[in-house]
């Protein structure tokens, strides 16, 4: 694996986070929380942030992250950082860090959408270049119109704390750890 603070201090790998959901229902609107965020922040160059708040936003997205119309990767993101709720059985707002394969080995339900991020991760690395990682908050509520439970909350802000000072150390952590806890 390239170098990745290399990469984010030459700021010549880019990351693309994308904040998925549906602020409609309850802890499920976390990772739109979370990007909007960091939307308002001052984040690297490298770093852009973009919201899908339907599977038709994400499915648009996707089919621009896998090869140019020439077959070349150029211009594509090193990395793919998915921010999601999930279910896992965790203590509610524990955090997981999860590479593609270990989305689709522990995880092949993660997603609340009607493609699995399992299957998005392998079209998107299918062009060589991007690795595509999942850093999924366990929800407590997905009522609708309930909003962000204090747990879940908490969690996102120590996130998006992290997300803003140090995007290259999330990735250095997604690379190489299983599920942790950091509330």
């Amino acid at each position: 694996m390239e170098d990745l603070n290399r990469q984010i201090k030459d700021r010549n790998g880019k990351i693309l986070i994308v904040g998925l959901g549906s602020a409609e229902r309850g802890d499920d609107g976390v990772g739109l929380y979370i990007a909007k965020r960091l939307a308002c922040e001052r984040l690297p160059e490298n770093v852009e942030v973009v919201l899908c708040e339907s599977e038709m936003d994400l499915l648009r997205l996707v089919g621009t992250l896998s090869v140019n119309k020439d077959g070349s990767a150029d211009g594509l993101p090193c990395h793919v950082i998915f921010l999601d709720a999930v279910e896992f059985g965790g203590r509610e707002g524990e955090i997981a860090f999860l590479g593609s394969e270990e989305i689709k080995s522990r995880f092949p339900q993660v997603s609340t959408h009607k493609i699995s991020l399992s299957a998005i991760a392998k079209y998107i690395e299918a062009n060589g270049k991007t690795s595509v990682w999942l850093i999924g908050i366990q929800v407590k509520n997905i009522r609708m119109a309930s909003g962000l439970s204090p747990e879940v909350k908490e969690a996102a802000d120590v996130l998006t704390g992290l997300l803003t000072r140090q995007p290259g150390m999330i990735i250095e952590r997604l690379s190489g750890v299983g599920i942790n806890n950091y509330v």
